[in-house]
């Protein structure tokens, strides 16, 4: 244990045993231990070193950085947390920062050592002592079990892995040929074909191949990679399971599971049919029914086999009334002869599309320009397109627009006459990052306004007190730190120092997870920095150098940087209050939820 000059005691303790991750020769090893202030269990990010040395502590086996070599501190350090005074970590581990393989050879040392540096951030990093000896746990090396050390019939079928034996652990001629499997033949084992004797098929996996020639079912000269010969006396030359099927009439056919009908695909009289049988399309009065045809020269026929133009759709008998499709000069009529309604789709002129009812007058017009009307030629309400250069959409009344916009990352909308070049700072933008922008198109927060807000009511559910961001004049500010003005950096705010200090500024806000409801800076003329409570609730880091602290006492500043104290000097007091305080302290150093009041 090293005493620092100011008095506060740093201690170390082993809090349990070290113990190899693997049950090989080490190369992580598993640290817990204990590191207390004056006797008090610390808590927050330390900052740690790491040694492993001889029992001198004159040579370095290992140090956490790798820059010890005689037992000296490593220079960079290891940052941990500590919980109570509790901390762990695995030593070796080179996804924590500044750590390094440990190397077994270390271990081959008789008798390797822990040494510990430890900074609390206040103290500097202070040697912990002693060094602990670390004894490490046997492992098996390689060779060391043989054959002469298993018991007979001890190994069996329940203590092989799966797939851990491959054909390099039997007794066989040599290594398989492609789709060769395992024989006994009476006295030896043997790679054989599948089935005993030769084959052209291969194995992979349970999959058959033959890449040597051409496959022939029915004859035995295949003029293609797979040829079915032989004569065709019925429509079915090959089927699959009774479901696929190709004809000898140039079809392909499948049958349903309902009353044996078929459909099919097929070739005939110089077009492509699609139809459908009650039957075997083979058997004598089953002809086909034909559902569509695309002939030869190019037309499709729903219904009939002789279309008559690039569409035609037959028109269906009783029990429907009818439907067709009518071709006029520039349009096209749908007609249903249900109730006698019709609707056309067509031009009425070279420039627009519109959509017709049954007296003749357009519903909805959609002109070259994208302009949209739903009102029978009047000026469009909306238009779909391409406003001011981004996919949107615009709707119009009168001389005014509004658009909503994308410009593939961020939505807008934006109204008024012309509704704005973009980039406009008018209107509503959302971005793709969920930020929200009110008079602007490039939000930077949640919700970021442009201009004035104004309100009856402002309810802040996120934080608890009133901050500004103030620069500080060194980093290690964390938060619940008291702070005051540093006369020797202008601007600029550091830790307090000393007790009733009336340069006193205010306390760091976020402790304890509380935090600033308000934070407020000209970002223009004022350079950030860490937000610094100047009104409302937060948690201070706090001691009983002075007394205890109950609710409702006067803070100030004490001799230990960043901690507040109870001020029982009143005639110091003036100028260096915090605030009061709301919770007790109950041990010698903690946290307080303080009213901040600075006086």
């Amino acid at each position: 244990m090293k005493t620092p000059a100011f008095g506060f005691a740093l201690t170390a303790t082993l809090f349990a045993a070290l113990a190899p991750v693997y049950s090989q020769t080490p190369a992580l090893l598993n640290y817990q231990g204990r590191v207390a202030v004056d006797s008090v269990n610390f808590d927050g990010a330390g900052s740690f070193k790491f040694a492993l040395v001889n029992p001198t502590g004159d040579t370095t086996f290992w140090s956490n950085d790798g820059t010890s070599t005689i037992g000296d501190e490593p220079t960079n350090a290891v940052s941990l947390t500590v919980t109570n005074g509790l901390y762990s970590v695995l030593l070796g581990d080179t996804e924590i920062a500044n750590m390094t393989a440990i190397d077994p050879a270390a271990f081959a040392n008789p008798d390797v050592r822990l040494r510990v540096w430890f900074d609390d951030g206040v103290n500097a990093s202070q040697l912990l002592t002693p060094d602990q000896r670390i004894a490490p746990a046997p492992y098996l090396a390689d060779g060391a079990v043989t054959g002469a050390a298993i018991a007979p019939g001890s190994i069996g079928g329940a203590q092989i892995a799966a797939g851990s034996l491959d054909y390099s652990h039997l007794t066989t001629p040599a290594a398989p040929g492609p789709g060769q499997v395992l024989g006994f033949d009476g006295a030896n084992l043997n790679w054989v074909e599948p089935g005993g004797g030769s084959s052209v098929w291969t194995l992979n996996g349970s999959s058959a191949y033959y890449n040597g020639g051409k496959v022939g079912i029915g004859t035995s000269a295949p003029a293609h990679a797979l040829s079915i010969g032989g004569d065709l006396p019925t429509w079915t030359s090959f089927s699959w399971g009774g479901a696929l099927e190709l004809k000898n009439a140039s079809a392909i056919g499948w049958q349903t599971n309902t009353a044996g009908r078929r459909f099919g695909i097929g070739q005939t009289n110089g077009g492509l049919y699609v139809f459908h049988t009650a039957s075997d399309p083979g058997t004598t009065g089953s002809p086909p029914t034909y559902i569509m045809s695309i002939t030869d020269a190019g037309k499709v026929g729903i219904g009939t086999t002789a279309p008559g133009g690039k569409l035609t759709v037959d028109t269906p008998a009783s029990p429907f009334s009818g439907y067709g499709i009518e071709h006029t000069a520039g349009s096209v009529r749908l007609t249903t002869f249900i109730d006698g309604f019709s609707a056309m789709i067509g031009t009425r002129s070279a420039h627009e599309l519109s959509f017709f009812t049954n007296d003749g007058l357009p519903s909805l017009t959609i002109g070259t320009g994208g302009a949209v009307s739903m009102t029978g030629g009047g000026p469009g309400i909306f238009t779909v397109g391409s406003p001011n250069g981004e996919t949107g959409l615009s709707i119009q009344r009168g001389g005014n627009r509004g658009d909503v916009r994308f410009n593939g990352s961020t939505i807008k909308l934006v109204a008024g006459p012309g509704a704005g070049p973009p980039g406009s700072t008018s209107g509503i933008a959302v971005n793709t990052a969920g930020n929200v922008g009110i008079g602007t198109e490039t939000p930077q927060a949640k919700l970021h306004v442009i201009g004035t807000i104004r309100t009856s009511v402002l309810t802040i559910t996120g934080g608890a007190d009133l901050a500004e961001p103030f620069p500080m004049s060194h980093s290690g500010i964390a938060p619940g730190t008291v702070v005051s003005i540093d006369v020797e950096n202008p601007g600029k705010l550091r830790a307090s120092a000393r007790a009733y200090d009336r340069k006193v500024a205010g306390i760091v806000s976020g402790a304890n997870g509380i935090k600033p409801g308000i934070s407020m800076i000209d970002e223009a003329q004022l350079e950030p920095g860490e937000n610094v409570a100047l009104s409302g609730r937060v948690y201070v880091r706090a001691n009983a150098s002075a007394g205890q602290i109950s609710p409702g006492v006067l803070l100030t500043t004490s001799d230990i940087p960043g901690d507040a104290m109870k001020a029982a000097d009143h005639a110091r007091a003036p100028g260096s209050i915090l605030g009061k305080a709301m919770t007790p302290l109950d041990g010698k150093t903690g946290t307080v939820l303080v009213l901040v009041t600075l006086q």
